[in-house]
């Protein structure tokens, strides 16, 4: 056990044996991590913990009595917009100290980062605060914020601080030298080198996933998204759709436990073809391409190719009812959204006694657009967009 008079006795003996460092000159660059400077004295053997890559300093636990006897990162792991995913987490490896004292917890409020220290040190650190700022995109410190309320430790030594993270880095670690307790302390700030973020998407229907870009889906459509990491709590990911008429996408919210979120939105706005992108700034996740229909249990209609590139002048499409066409057969009207673009027949017939029929679907533009193929017949209508890329032309 290390009693007070101990701990006064050995503070006499470091401030004989060492030089007191209250104002070592911080270490500053923009491209690298940014030092504060230093606290306390030279005793004790140094520690440096860092928050994982995808975590900034969201807090500092620890025990204290009449000194700050250890001390822990509380890490956060937050996402390209500065905003927490979860909760923050003490974790075992990165303490630092001894044993004595009482717990103590110096945790900011959400969506922001340590941002600086503060307290009052000798040969010793006897009292801690911390300065919390709040977070914006990359992630960054908007401004170093505030005192939080509230500290840990004694009231001996010398004030220091607040010393401040600079460049708008936030806390990302401790460095400073222990042995029973914390001898000298200073803040670690940098930009978290990886962020958690998306960095693939497709598209799940009936639990297989599908990775080709369109799927005809009513209802609603289901998403996969692979993240650079294992979030730790839900993760908030901006989305945006190129006609939200057909599908409104604004922002899309999953929780993962195995390094991919599953998404999923409704398609109930109308039939059409729609590109969403999922991902923050800077983000190179592949768009999707949602195709949304309306079929009837009484008149389907099918085209066989639902992406036309470059190469594709034509294709069918098929149209189905549930029992056989009566006698003198079944006539369906056909339309086209973009008949300058994709040309279909004014109408086909479904044969007598038989249950389908095909009809072509002839490319007749360079263009690109999303068409709806509209099917008429048997008391129902049918709809089935199709998308067209445009073909570019080649000069010579």
């Amino acid at each position: 056990m290390i009693t007070p008079q101990y701990r006064q006795g050995r503070r006499s003996l470091l401030a004989l044996a060492v030089v007191l460092v209250t104002m070592v000159v911080p270490r500053t660059s923009a491209a690298a991590e940014y030092l504060t400077a230093a606290a306390g004295g030279g005793g004790g053997n140094s520690f440096s913990p860092r928050c994982p890559d995808d975590h900034v300093l969201a807090g500092i636990s620890g025990l204290a009595g009449g000194f700050i006897d250890r001390v822990q990162l509380l890490c956060v792991q937050v996402d390209p917009l500065g905003r927490w995913v979860g909760n923050e987490k003490a974790y075992a490896a990165l303490v630092a100290g001894g044993t004595g004292g009482s717990a103590f917890k110096l945790l900011c409020p959400r969506d922001h980062a340590v941002s600086g220290i503060a307290g009052k040190a000798a040969s010793l650190i006897d009292q801690l605060r911390i300065r919390c700022g709040p977070l914006t995109g990359g992630p960054r410190l908007a401004t170093v914020g505030s005192m939080l309320t509230g500290q840990a430790g004694g009231t001996g030594g010398n004030s220091f601080g607040s010393w401040d993270c600079a460049d708008g880095k936030p806390g990302r670690g401790l460095t400073g030298r222990a042995s029973s307790y914390v001898d000298q302390l200073r803040l670690a700030c940098d930009y978290p080198p990886r962020p958690l973020r998306p960095v693939d998407a497709y598209i799940r229907l009936s639990g297989s996933t599908v990775r080709h870009s369109i799927i005809r889906k009513s209802g609603w459509v289901e998403v996969l998204v692979d993240l650079s990491g294992t979030a730790r709590g839900d993760i908030r990911i901006p989305a945006a759709s190129s006609h939200p008429e057909v599908a409104p996408f604004t922002e899309v919210v999953g929780g993962a436990a195995s390094g991919n979120v599953v998404l999923k939105t409704s398609l109930t706005r109308s039939v059409g073809c729609t590109t969403f992108t999922l991902g923050f700034p800077g983000d190179s996740v592949r768009p999707l391409t949602v195709l949304v229909d309306q079929q009837d249990t009484a008149l389907n209609l099918t085209p066989s190719i639902l992406e036309w590139g470059a190469t594709t002048t034509s294709a069918y499409g098929t149209l189905s009812i549930p029992t056989a066409a009566p006698a003198g057969g079944l006539s369906i009207a056909l339309t086209s959204s973009h008949p300058t673009i994709a040309a279909v027949p004014a109408s086909v017939t479904i044969s007598s006694g038989t249950r389908s029929t095909t009809f072509e679907i002839r490319r007749t533009s360079t263009m690109g657009a999303c068409v709806t193929l509209t099917a008429r017949g048997n008391g129902v209508t049918a709809q089935s967009p199709i998308q067209f890329r445009p073909v570019l032309r080649t000069t010579r």
